[in-house]
């Protein structure tokens, strides 16, 4: 895709803010969800970028989200709270007219089904009809894993070893028919040129193909 077309699609996001985007990016830790997230979101503009590895537990509003959640769901697992803030900053993003993308694992198909039902359900209650794409990356374990080491070795984030085999072992592609109607899916090689990937799903999003 040229620069042209790019800017073409970028004016024609300006025209056609009425339903929100919700995008879900799978794919085991070191497959690149984030790279390609990030790379999306600079070309969408107006993103709501959500994502467990980045968020500040440290920082005053994830606290005081959670303390609030503590006093509301006294008995809610602790291990909860991470993804009930990121769904809390999804719905703000569509009171606020953002787009959503949301970039974790979801090894857990029905964790998938379940949010993409919670953030339709909120949608609908503004009169919204958000536009939901999941987005698969494949890529090698072996590769994936590689990754994840030389970005551990450098301080970045990522699971341990044994912590990754885990994830090897509940996670799995989907496909367009396991999904519910309306969904857009797509599967992009993780280990293919992140340029030609993030370019693909640009314009396959814009041009409302693959749905």
């Amino acid at each position: 895709m040229s620069e042209s077309e790019l800017r073409l699609g970028r004016e024609k996001e300006g025209l056609d803010r009425r339903n929100p985007r919700i995008i879900f990016i799978r794919g085991l830790p070191g497959s690149g969800k984030s790279t390609l997230a990030q790379e999306l979101a600079s070309l969408l503009g107006n993103v709501s970028l959500l994502d467990p590895d980045h968020i500040d537990h440290n920082g005053v509003e994830y606290n005081d989200f959670v303390s609030v959640l503590r006093e509301s769901f006294p008995s809610l697992d602790p291990r909860y709270f991470p993804y009930r803030f990121l769904l809390h900053k999804a719905r703000r993003a569509l009171t606020q007219g953002r787009d959503v993308i949301w970039c974790q694992p979801f090894s857990d198909k029905q964790g998938l089904l379940d949010t993409i039902e919670a953030l339709g359900n909120y949608a609908s209650g503004m009169n919204l009809k958000p536009d939901v794409t999941i987005i698969d990356i494949g890529v090698n374990p072996d590769t994936a894993l590689s990754r994840v080491r030389a970005r551990r070795s450098n301080g970045g984030h990522g699971p341990d070893e044994e912590s990754f085999r885990n994830f090897v072992g509940r996670f799995c592609l989907l496909s367009e028919n396991s999904l519910p109607p309306g969904c857009r899916y797509l599967y992009i090689n993780g280990e293919g040129d992140i340029g030609e990937n993030v370019c693909f799903v640009y314009g396959t999003i814009v041009g409302g193909k693959g749905k």
